[in-house]
């Protein structure tokens, strides 16, 4: 089944340093500390109420979306506050990325950090696959989100201009958050530009 998700925001994350850590790190090592993040980014989504998408490597994608309300039902308000949820756990993520960083005596881990993406717009959702099926999202702004990401700054959380206006239109959210500009972002493929915030 394929169903269609309007202003829907997506988070993406990279761990910098990640590489080099894995060069120099025993395998076991490696799926060591990835196990351990993602265990915890698991219990954070449940807490906060996103849904995680899946993993590619050490990036962790999750939507707003989780079907708990029906789409139909999905006011403006309820958008932003799955956006605002979406936020959250990025901020949170760059936290315990932080503390894995800090209470390390691996060498190797002192430079650990993550860049994170987010943004807002419409995707395309479904179960692919026959023998190995999997739930996954499809759509422009699938690589908008990920634009985001490549185009982030370490040890931060970094927007689109569509999940800021989005934010922008409620007070209450957006007086708990502070937003500074990043970058415009040059997505070639869709020859787009779009302009990036930091936020924390």
């Amino acid at each position: 089944m394929v169903d269609s998700l309007e202003n829907v925001t997506l988070l993406y994350t990279d761990m910098v340093g990640f590489t080099e850590f894995s060069k120099n790190s025993k395998s076991g090592a490696v799926v060591e500390l990835l196990s351990r993040l993602f265990s915890k980014f698991d219990q954070l989504c449940e807490q906060i109420g996103v849904y995680k998408v899946h993993t590619i490597g050490d990036c962790y994608v999750i939507m707003s979306y989780t079907g708990k309300i029906p789409k139909e039902r999905r006011s403006q308000a309820v958008q932003i506050e799955e956006a605002f949820r979406v936020i959250q756990v990025g901020l949170e993520m760059i936290n315990i990325i932080a503390e894995e960083r800090n209470r390390t005596r691996n060498p190797n881990l002192t430079k650990l950090d993550m860049r994170i993406g987010i943004h807002t717009g419409k995707v395309v959702g479904g179960i692919i696959g026959t023998k190995v099926v999997r739930y996954d999202i499809f759509g422009q702004d699938v690589l908008i989100a990920n634009k985001m990401e490549s185009n982030g700054i370490g040890g931060a959380v970094c927007i689109s201009e569509a999940t800021y206006q989005l934010i922008m239109k409620s007070d209450i959210i957006k007086d708990n958050l502070e937003f500074e500009v990043n970058k415009e972002v040059e997505i070639g493929v869709i020859g787009k530009k779009i302009n990036s915030y930091k936020v924390q």
